[in-house]
């Protein structure tokens, strides 16, 4: 028999948890706490997203199998998991738990959550994921058959546990920001930040928010500058390069991020691209590691322009300088906004993040 959970009352139980934790006047699971705390504190995001999705649905409704994660199981007790992590826990874990899971959008697409249940039979890496697997088995084989009150109690030594993780909601952390941040200060955070690559991550950041900055996103209801995951632009229909900006909900330019070394190929892969979606053209903003491999940048310039097709190259540090001497002061509420919305958006690396934090602190910001 296949159960269901109501995903309004699990809405509700993940509040009274959270509540409850910040209060202090909850009660806890010590005989779980040890390997809760392992598997919260580890670096396996997707089995994160597991434990607090299957404990959360026990003390919902404690008739379903916490370990089932996938509707198709076998398993007495089975549910579609996926729906509660992706309607409840996905949708709150911002507001609720300062995105300290890993702000996945859709953690149960990753492998490891694609089995019909957890099972020390999954494959998994061995070492340190396999060790992980095992005790969130452990776990939830342990609340099978407990009641709803225990199952909460559960519940509120996982969200204990998830508040122990560093809450990756810049604005939350942020209480010493002066009110308004002047162009010396835009200038260098921005140079601060792409001072670390994170495999390109970080160049395509700030050149989304010099972008954000000069086309006044935030203040605009039909401005929209889109930084795409690393590796994923293109694979909507919607998407075109690694930053597209869309004015009333059309395209109206796509800009390319390199920093790392790039080719004449990859130029007119990029080139095509945005001539496909009915741009006349691309910019390319070249990051602090990125330099052309072949040919010249004024020579792709002059190839391009000869097919009537606009071309441009733009340095990062210049798109810095531009966009400060261009952009009036803003509000540090602004700014932080902003930062947030394009890392989560961009599905940025925890490492990025922890950057942003640590030149942030090291400004006295924090």
């Amino acid at each position: 028999m296949k159960h269901s959970v109501s995903h309004d009352a699990a809405k509700r139980n993940l509040q009274e948890a959270v509540d409850r934790v910040k209060n202090h006047t909850y009660t806890t699971c010590p005989e779980l706490s040890e390997d809760i705390n392992f598997i919260i504190l580890g670096t396996h995001l997707t089995y994160r997203y597991v434990l607090l999705t299957g404990v959360l649905s026990k003390a919902t409704n404690p008739a379903i199998n916490p370990l089932v994660m996938q509707a198709k199981s076998e398993l007495p007790g089975a549910f579609d998991a996926r729906s509660v992590c992706h309607n409840v826990v996905v949708k709150q874990e911002k507001d609720l738990l300062g995105n300290r899971l890993g702000a996945s959008n859709e953690p149960y697409l990753n492998k490891p959550a694609r089995f019909p249940e957890m099972s020390k039979n999954n494959a998994v890496r061995r070492g340190n994921d396999q060790v992980t697997r095992d005790k969130l088995v452990d776990v939830l084989t342990h609340l099978q058959n407990k009641d709803q009150e225990y199952s909460f109690n559960a519940l509120c030594t996982v969200i204990e546990a998830i508040f122990e993780r560093p809450s990756q909601n810049i604005a939350e952390l942020a209480d010493n920001l002066p009110a308004t941040i002047f162009a010396d200060d835009i200038r260098e955070l921005l140079t601060d930040i792409i001072s670390e690559s994170w495999e390109g991550q970080s160049s395509a950041l700030v050149t989304g928010l010099c972008y954000s900055l000069l086309r006044h996103e935030y203040t605009s209801n039909d401005v929209e500058v889109k930084v795409h995951p690393a590796n994923q632009a293109g694979s909507s229909s919607r998407e075109v390069l690694d930053i597209d900006i869309y004015q009333a909900g059309s395209v109206q330019s796509a800009i390319e991020v390199k920093d790392k070394d790039f080719s004449p190929r990859d130029v007119e892969h990029a080139v095509r691209k945005s001539v496909q979606s009915g741009l006349q053209g691309a910019t390319f903003i070249i990051g602090p590691q990125a330099r052309l491999t072949e040919n010249t940048l004024n020579g792709l310039i002059a190839y391009w322009r000869g097919k009537n097709i606009a071309l441009s190259f733009l340095k990062l540090d210049e798109l810095i300088r531009f966009t400060i001497y261009i952009v009036a002061p803003v509000s540090s509420e602004c700014l932080l906004y902003t930062i947030q919305d394009k890392l989560e958006k961009m599905k940025a690396k925890d490492e990025l993040k922890q950057h942003i934090l640590s030149i942030l602190g090291n400004r006295g910001w924090l």
